[in-house]
C-alpha cells in the first residue's frame, strides 16, 4: 500500500529524541503491526505537496503545534488541498490537527475547548461499529490524547462513531472517504508524558496530574492501526 503522509508540523524539537518525529511515529505504529506500507512524506507546513495523487492508496494527515483556524498561509493552502482530496474522492485519515482540518475544510467548526486541555489516556465510547472496524472492539477503548482545540460542529454528512467525556467528537467519518481521529495512536507513553510535563506551567495542575496518572493504563493504538489500514482498503458495496 502506498500512503502519502501529509506532515502538518513537527514534534517539539527538544523531545524528538524520545520517539522521533511524526513520520517516525507512524512508521513505527504500522511497522510494529506488520503492515506492508510504503510511505511518502510531504511537509505541507513548508508548502511541500505531492504532484501525482493517483499513485496513493490514501492520505494521512498528522498533528501540528498550530491551530486549523490560524491565519498562516500554509494552513489556508492545506485546507484547500483537503477540500480537493474530498472532491476528487481520495481516502484521507486525519489525526488531531488533521482530524480538525477535515471538519473545518468541509464546513464544520473548530474552537478551543471550553473544558480545557485533553491530555493523557482517556476512555473512548464506540457508538457505531463500521465495516472496516476489525478487529471489532468492545464498547470502549483507551487512547492517548493531546489537544486544546476540538471539533464543535460537524460538516454535512459527517457521522460521529466514537466519543469521550472530554471530547464529544472523538472519531468521525464523512461519506466513507474521510476519517477523523482526535487522539494520537502514534504517540508513545514516554512522549505523551514528556509533552504533559512540558506543559505543566501553562495547564491547570489537576489536569496535568490526572493526565500523568492515566498513563499506567493499557492503550488500544494497535486496534486503531488496523482500523486505519482497513479504512484505506474498504470499498462500500
Amino acid at each position: 500500500m502506498n500512503i502519502c503522509l501529509l506532515k502538518c508540523g513537527s514534534v517539539f524539537k527538544h523531545l524528538e529524541h524520545i520517539s522521533g518525529d511524526y513520520n517516525d511515529m507512524f512508521a513505527r505504529l504500522f511497522g510494529n503491526n506488520s503492515f506492508d506500507i510504503k510511505w511518502d512524506v510531504f511537509e505541507v507546513y513548508k508548502d511541500n505537496y505531492p504532484v501525482n495523487l493517483t499513485r496513493y492508496d490514501g492520505f494521512l494527515s498528522s498533528g501540528s503545534l498550530s491551530g486549523v483556524y490560524e491565519d498562516d498561509p500554509w494552513i489556508k493552502e492545506y485546507q484547500t488541498f483537503v477540500q480537493r482530496l474530498f472532491l476528487e474522492k481520495y481516502k484521507h485519515v486525519g489525526i488531531c490537527f488533521g482530524h480538525q482540518m477535515i471538519a473545518r475544510a468541509l464546513g464544520g467548526v473548530v474552537e478551543k475547548a471550553a473544558q480545557g486541555w485533553g491530555l493523557g489516556i482517556k476512555t473512548v465510547t464506540i457508538h457505531e461499529i463500521q465495516p472496516w472496524m476489525s478487529p471489532v472492539p468492545g464498547k470502549t477503548i483507551k487512547l492517548i490524547f493531546s489537544h486544546q482545540d476540538q471539533v464543535i460542529k460537524l460538516p454535512v454528512n459527517a457521522q460521529v462513531i466514537a466519543s469521550s467525556a472530554h471530547c464529544p467528537v472523538t472519531i468521525f467519518t464523512v461519506d466513507d472517504l474521510f476519517l477523523g481521529i482526535q487522539p494520537h495512536p502514534e504517540f508513545s507513553k514516554a512522549y505523551s508524558k514528556a509533552t504533559i510535563e512540558y506543559r505543566r506551567e501553562s495547564v491547570e495542575r489537576k489536569t496535568v496530574e490526572n493526565a500523568l496518572a492515566s498513563l499506567v493504563q493499557t492503550t488500544d493504538e494497535k486496534l486503531l492501526a488496523h482500523w486505519i489500514y482497513n479504512f484505506f482498503t474498504f470499498k462500500k458495496s
